[in-house]
C-alpha cells in the first residue's frame, strides 16, 4: 500500500495592508443590489452604534462633484469601478464606521478582500418588485435607465451577483419584511455578537478545524489560552451545564484551577478531580475512579468532561467519557508536545492491560482541543524531546518539506521557542488532521501514523513501561522500521541514515536495548492491536514523505534487523 503525499501545506497569500487601529476589523458593511435598503438602514445602525455613516457612492459624487450618471456617461464604467475601488480601499481602513456600497462594489475581487478585512459584511435583500418601487425613476441609475422592463432587469441582475453576494456575507436580511429600524437592530444586534467573539480571539491563536462532518472540531493553538479564553472556547461547543476537570495534583493550581474558574464564570458549574500521573495507572481501575468522579459532579449528557494534563489523562478522560452514559462530550487540553501533536488529536482513547498498550478503547472525538503554548515552559526536557519524536513522525511519513524545516530548526525548538514550536505544532496536526478525516477508524490511511510504533510499543510493555517515555520508545521504534525496510529492500540506507541523525539531533535515542530479549519483543508484537491474524505489519519509509504498509513480515527479518540496531 503506497501513501502517496497527498497533505503538503496549501498557503494563500495574506492581505498586506495594514490596518489603522486596534478597532480596526470591528466595522458594518451592507451589501446588496440597488433599492434594498442600505442608504436607509445604514444611518439607522450607525446611530445605535455610536459610528460615522458612509455610502460609497456618494463620497464618489461628492469627491468628483459629479454625479453617478454623469460619470458612466462621460467616462463609462470602468472609470467608475476604477473610482469605486479606491474609495472602498480608503474606508474601509477607517475606524468604527458603517459602510453602505454600491451594488456592484462586492463583485470585484479586490474590494470583497477590503470588505472582508474590514469588519462584519451583511447583505441586504427584497424582491424586484419593491426594489423597483424603492427607486422609483429608472434614470437615476445608469444601470437600469436603458431598461425596458425595470422589474425584469432587476430580477436579472440580482440572479448575476446574488452568488458573490452570499459568498462574502456573514449574514442577511430580507428587508421588504421589516421596518427600516427592526431590520437595524438585528444587524447590529449581529455585530455586537461578531465584536464579542473578537474580543475571545484576542489573545493571538490559530484555529485549525478537522473535518468529519458533524463530528467536526476545532483545535485552537496560542499562548495563555488557559488564563485568558479557554473558558469561552469550552462555553462555544454549546449548552453546557456541568463541568468534571481531570489533571494531576501537579498541574491543577497552573492549569485546572484557572479553567473551573472561566467556566464559573461563564455559568457553567464546574469541578476538578485529581488522578496520579503516569502510564502504569493507565488502567480499567482508574477509568471506575472516573465514572464514580462523574456521578459525584452529577454530570448528564448535557455536561462535558475535561482533560488537562498529557497523553495517559486525555486517552483515560476520552474513554471514560464515550463509556459514561453512553458518551458524553469531553474536551482536550494538552500540557505536554507528545499529547499536542499525537493523543489529543483524531479520538482514539483508551487504556492499558498487563498484556499490551491501548487494548481497550474507543473512538470517541472531542469537542474541542485547546493548546496552550505556555504549558511547554515548564515542561521537563525529556518530556519535550520525547514529543519531537512524534513531530519528526510527521515529516517523515507525509511531508519532506516540513521535515528538512525540522532538521533547520532543531536548535529553536529544543530551545522552546514560541513561534517554531507554534508552527512545529500546528503542521503536525493538520498532517494528522488531514489522514484522520480520510480514515477516522483506522481502516487503510490512518495506519501509516503507525510508523514506529510496531516496535515502539513492544519495548514499552516489555520494560513495563518505566524505562522509556513514549516518543524515546517510538525512536528507537522509527529505526528500526527502517532498518526493516532496508531487510525488505525497500528503504534506501541513506533514508536510515538521514532518520537516526535526525532524532539524534533532538536528543532521542536510536539503538536497540542490548538488554531487551528479541523474543520477547516479538511476542509483544503479536499482541499489538495493530498486528493482524498473528502476522506482523509495518509501516515502511519508501523515501522522506512518503511510506509504505508492509503486512506479514517475517520474524527472522524483523530479528535482523534488531540485531543490526543492537550492534550501533
Amino acid at each position: 500500500m503506497l501513501i502517496e503525499n497527498r497533505f503538503s501545506q496549501q498557503t494563500s497569500p495574506p492581505l498586506t495592508r495594514p490596518r489603522s487601529s486596534s478597532t480596526a476589523g470591528n466595522n458594518l458593511v451592507l451589501i446588496g443590489i440597488m433599492g434594498a435598503g442600505k442608504s436607509t438602514i445604514g444611518p439607522l445602525c450607525a446611530e445605535c452604534l455610536g459610528y460615522d455613516f458612509v455610502d460609497t457612492d456618494d463620497l464618489i459624487v461628492s469627491t468628483t462633484g459629479m454625479s453617478i450618471p454623469e460619470i458612466f456617461s462621460k467616462f463609462g464604467e470602468a472609470h467608475f469601478r476604477d473610482l469605486e475601488r479606491s474609495v472602498i480601499a480608503e474606508v474601509s481602513i477607517r475606524d468604527n464606521v458603517v459602510i453602505a456600497t454600491g451594488g456592484g462594489a462586492p463583485i470585484d475581487p479586490q474590494n470583497a478582500k477590503y470588505l472582508k478585512a474590514t469588519g462584519l459584511i451583511y447583505y441586504l435583500k427584497a424582491r424586484p418588485h419593491i426594489l423597483a418601487q424603492r427607486i422609483g425613476d429608472p434614470a437615476s441609475r445608469p444601470i437600469l435607465a436603458v431598461a425596458q422592463d425595470p422589474v425584469a432587469h432587476l430580477t436579472k441582475l440580482h440572479e448575476l451577483r446574488k452568488g458573490s453576494y452570499s459568498r462574502l456575507a456573514d449574514g442577511s436580511i430580507d428587508t421588504g419584511t421589516l421596518s427600516p429600524r427592526a431590520a437595524a437592530e438585528l444587524i447590529v444586534n449581529r455585530l455586537r455578537e461578531y465584536i464579542h467573539d473578537r474580543e475571545i480571539r484576542r489573545s493571538d491563536f490559530s484555529t485549525l478545524v478537522v473535518p468529519l462532518s458533524e463530528r467536526s472540531y476545532p483545535i485552537h493553538i496560542g499562548r495563555e489560552l488557559l488564563n485568558d479564553v479557554a473558558g469561552n472556547l469550552v462555553a462555544q461547543c454549546g449548552s453546557i451545564n456541568r463541568a468534571c476537570i481531570v489533571t494531576h495534583p501537579r498541574l491543577k493550581a497552573a492549569y485546572a484551577d484557572p479553567l473551573c474558574a472561566a467556566l464559573e464564570a461563564g455559568g457553567i458549574s464546574s469541578s476538578i478531580r485529581c488522578i496520579p500521573a503516569g502510564e502504569q495507572y493507565k488502567t480499567l481501575r482508574t477509568v471506575e475512579r472516573l465514572y464514580d468522579a462523574f456521578v459525584l459532579a452529577a454530570l448528564d449528557r448535557k455536561s462535558v468532561a475535561i482533560a488537562v494534563g498529557g497523553g495517559v489523562i486525555g486517552d483515560m478522560v476520552g474513554f471514560a467519557a464515550a463509556s459514561y452514559l453512553r458518551g458524553i462530550r469531553f474536551v482536550q487540553v494538552p500540557t505536554t508536545l507528545l499529547a499536542q501533536v499525537d493523543s489529543s488529536v483524531g479520538g482514539k482513547t483508551g487504556v492499558d492491560l498487563p498484556s499490551g498498550k491501548n487494548l481497550v478503547g474507543a473512538f470517541h472525538q472531542p469537542v474541542t482541543v485547546i493548546i496552550d503554548l505556555n504549558t511547554l515552559g515548564t515542561l521537563p526536557q525529556r518530556e519535550l524531546t520525547s514529543g519531537l519524536a512524534e513531530v519528526i513522525k510527521y515529516g517523515i511519513i507525509i511531508d519532506n518539506v516540513f521535515y528538512n524545516w525540522l532538521k533547520e530548526h532543531m536548535g529553536e525548538l529544543l530551545a522552546r521557542d514560541h513561534e517554531h514550536l507554534k508552527h512545529a505544532i500546528m503542521r503536525s496536526c493538520e498532517i494528522k488532521s488531514a489522514v484522520v478525516a480520510e480514515d477516522e477508524t483506522e481502516q487503510g490511511l490512518r495506519a501509516i501514523l503507525n510508523f514506529g510504533h510496531t516496535v515502539g510499543h513492544a519495548i514499552e510493555s516489555v520494560t513495563n513501561y518505566s524505562v522509556y517515555r513514549h516518543g524515546e520508545a517510538i525512536s528507537i521504534g522509527m529505526v528500526s522500521a527502517c532498518l526493516v525496510g532496508e531487510e525488505l529492500g525497500i528503504t534506501p540506507h541513506e533514508i536510515t541514515r538521514d532518520v537516526r541523525s535526525c532524532l539524534i539531533s533532538a536528543g532521542l535515542p536510536v539503538d536497540f536495548p542490548q538488554t531487551l530479549n528479541l523474543e520477547a519483543i516479538h511476542q509483544s508484537m503479536l499482541l499489538d492491536k495493530k498486528t493482524q491474524s498473528g502476522k506482523l505489519r509495518f509501516v515502511i519509509a519508501e523515501r522522506i514523505g512518503n511510506v509504505r504498509i508492509v503486512d506479514n513480515v517475517s520474524p527472522e527479518l524483523v530479528f535482523r534487523a534488531l540485531a543490526r540496531q543492537k550492534r550501533n
